[in-house]
């Protein structure tokens, strides 16, 4: 097993949480299987272990790997899509594969186009989502109050507009 009790997660979907314990159970009358019971804010989701471990699951960012990621939000954001379909779909595939510099940059790059055009109802959504998660994130690695983990992101992000 990859996780153990008390170690802090992120599910891709649904962002920071801790491992509470692993549980045997049976969902829609399947085969009983070994799962994560993973605790978030509100909620409890269960991950089936896999070997290698599962996809939707990854370490918390470590706090010393933040200065990486500080250097993606600062970046020259990337262009995105001027087709609301294309766009939506090249956001969706940036964030399938669940890593903090794909949480980053989609933050980085949908917050320069709402800065050149408001952005479309789906693109706001997605852009509330990941700004959460990615600050939720951010203030649980560096040991800061999500406030300042935002302040800290939008900061970075109006450095490189500025650059």
């Amino acid at each position: 097993m990859q996780y153990q009790v008390d170690d802090r997660v992120v599910h891709i979907n649904h962002g920071v949480g801790r491992v509470v314990g692993l549980v045997t159970n049976s969902f829609a009358k399947s085969e009983a299987k070994l799962y994560y019971e993973i605790a978030l804010d509100q909620s409890t989701v269960w991950v089936l272990v896999q070997s290698g471990g599962p996809q939707e699951l990854r370490a918390l960012t470590h706090k010393r790997d933040l200065e990486r990621y500080r250097a993606v939000l600062r970046s020259r954001p990337t262009e995105l899509s001027t087709d609301h379909r294309q766009r939506r779909l090249d956001v969706l595939q940036q964030l399938k594969d669940g890593s903090f510099a794909s949480l980053c940059a989609v933050v980085r790059d949908l917050t320069a186009r709402g800065r050149i055009k408001p952005l479309n109802e789906i693109d706001s959504m997605t852009l509330r989502q990941a700004h959460g998660n990615l600050s939720r994130e951010w203030a649980a690695a560096d040991g800061i109050t999500i406030t300042e983990a935002v302040r800290h992101i939008e900061s970075l992000m109006l450095e490189g507009q500025l650059a």
